[in-house]
């Protein structure tokens, strides 16, 4: 069970980081935005620590892991909202933001 976790954890960081460059490189050549690759690479981040916390065999390791994957899932739920902002029909950023 522990490999089959371990497997599509790993499949969703690569999945994750090719979507991420990809919409890194089209974003960056046509001047658009960058909400999607964000998005693509803090999953990426999340699940990749995520991956690293169940191989570690110490509880030391797996807290320092923890506190990485905090990392990725506050930039998920932050990337998630400029993801729908320019999504919507955004053309410019907010004033406010």
């Amino acid at each position: 069970m522990r490999s089959i976790v371990l497997a599509t954890l790993i499949i969703s960081v690569l999945i994750g980081l090719f979507l991420g460059i990809a919409a890194f490189l089209r974003a960056r050549s046509k001047g658009r935005f960058y909400s999607f690759s964000l998005l693509m690479l803090a999953a990426a981040t999340y699940a990749g620590f995520y991956a690293a916390e169940l191989l570690q065999p110490e509880l030391s390791g797996a807290l320092l892991c923890i506190g990485f994957e905090y990392v990725g899932v506050s930039l998920l739920t932050i990337a998630l909202f400029f993801v729908v902002r320019d999504f919507s029909g955004a053309e410019k950023a907010s004033p406010w933001l």
